[in-house]
């Protein structure tokens, strides 16, 4: 995510460098979770839950309560037979991994609860976007109302300021040519 806000910087920098600090921007806020950078957030937001996930399952595949043993019987080489071999201090050993593991426990859950939140938003803006281009609130002729500055701002994530040129990656539609702007 940190190297997807400074790609977005830098991406921000050149096209000021490109056109002039006149000629418009590109991002209104390049750290601002909108388009792909919301993306990027969900996906590591899934990939450090399943992360977290696999490593209690696999933690607990190797110790089945989550808990070391005070003596593990070894038959593996070099030794010749069955040797007991005790495991030093055990109960501090224990304490840390039940500590390892809830806080696991706990970052899986506050990432999954992030996520829902994160979902919930993005269709609760969605959902409000969809009514106020259906009631009409959608068309401003010059942007004067506080409602359209926020459709505005939730139609998409490139936003292009003050600049008469096609913006070079936005999509092929209606509203290719409009320009954003914030009052």
């Amino acid at each position: 995510v940190v190297m997807h806000v400074a790609y977005r910087e830098a991406r921000e920098k050149k096209h000021r460098e490109a056109v002039g600090e006149d000629g418009g921007r590109l991002y209104l806020h390049p750290g601002k979770k909108r388009g792909g950078l919301w993306w990027t957030y969900v996906c590591s937001l899934v990939f450090k839950a399943a992360v977290d996930t696999a490593f209690l399952y696999v933690f607990h595949s190797f110790y089945p309560r989550y808990t070391l043993p005070h003596v593990v019987k070894c038959h593996i080489a070099p030794c010749p037979n069955t040797v007991d071999c005790f495991i030093s201090k055990p109960s501090e050993k224990n304490i840390f991994t039940l500590f390892m593991v809830v806080t696991a426990a706990i970052c899986i859950l506050l990432n999954l609860v992030e996520l829902v939140y994160l979902v919930s938003k993005r269709c609760r803006e969605g959902l409000a976007a969809r009514r106020a281009r259906a009631t009409g609130m959608g068309h401003c002729p010059d942007g004067a109302t506080s409602s359209c500055k926020g459709d505005d701002l939730l139609s998409g994530d490139l936003i292009f300021l003050g600049s008469d040129a096609h913006p070079p990656l936005l999509p092929d539609l209606p509203r290719d040519h409009v320009t954003k702007t914030l009052l």
